[in-house]
């Protein structure tokens, strides 16, 4: 528990940039997983954060910035900023 609430305050203030393919109307061509967002965590933050602990009802279709939450303990959750760009 105290090590969840460590990595807490660690990725409270992460915010992460993830760059696609978007279309004129910033829909994206697919979508962003929490696969995707849990190998970009990963290689900002240099902690392995499993892609289940990340918390999205449904990919990301949209650009634009998202707040995601990520489970780190049954009592112990942290949101992130994701950032999603086009290139």
């Amino acid at each position: 528990m105290e090590t969840a609430q460590e990595l807490s305050r660690t990725l409270s203030d992460t915010v992460i940039e993830i760059s696609v393919k978007a279309g004129v109307n910033g829909k994206l061509f697919g979508a962003v997983t929490s696969k995707e967002i849990a190998s970009v965590l990963s290689s900002k933050t240099g902690l392995i954060i499993d892609r289940k602990k990340i918390l999205l009802n449904e990919p990301i279709k949209t650009i634009g910035e998202k707040q995601i939450e990520v489970k780190l303990h049954p009592q112990v959750t942290t949101k992130i900023v994701v950032n999603i760009k086009t290139v």
